[in-house]
């Protein structure tokens, strides 16, 4: 019996059959389909996760975070990587760059130059307006 108090042959999506209680009773947030264990069986893309087979979870796609609801959130703009607390970047697309604010930026300020393999924004050396990824000033 499902939650709308009538009978079915199968639950519905997000939901697994109980046959203990004959009832339906909920998946995890995360899952499309689920077990009577919890383990995920199907995702869905338009909750923007994919199946770990590791976890048996859904996890968020790249570049969004999981805020512990049905569907992902986007990170903020050039984050590969991002954190459900304040959307804070650890890593970032190519072509953006981190920055101390832990936000990727398409270039880097004044006295930091980026680097393109970590895809970060590295100092230059102090007396430096601006440098280039040697560490050579240019102004």
């Amino acid at each position: 019996m499902a939650s709308d108090n009538l009978c079915y042959t199968q639950c519905p999506n997000r939901q697994f059959a109980n046959n203990q209680t004959g009832t339906c009773q909920s998946c995890p947030y995360d899952c499309f389909t689920c077990s009577a264990e919890g383990k995920c069986l199907s995702c869905s893309s338009t909750d923007n996760r994919q199946f770990d087979s590791q976890s048996s979870r859904c996890v968020a796609l790249p570049t969004y975070f999981d805020n512990f609801t049905q569907v992902c959130v986007s990170c903020p703009l050039g984050c590969a990587v991002c954190s459900s607390v304040n959307s804070k970047c650890s890593s970032c697309i190519s072509g953006y760059f981190l920055l101390s604010d832990n936000l990727c930026h398409s270039s880097c300020p004044a006295r930091y130059f980026g680097n393109v393999v970590a895809k970060i924004c590295q100092p230059c050396p102090y007396d430096c307006l601006y440098c280039n990824a040697d560490n050579t000033c240019t102004k």
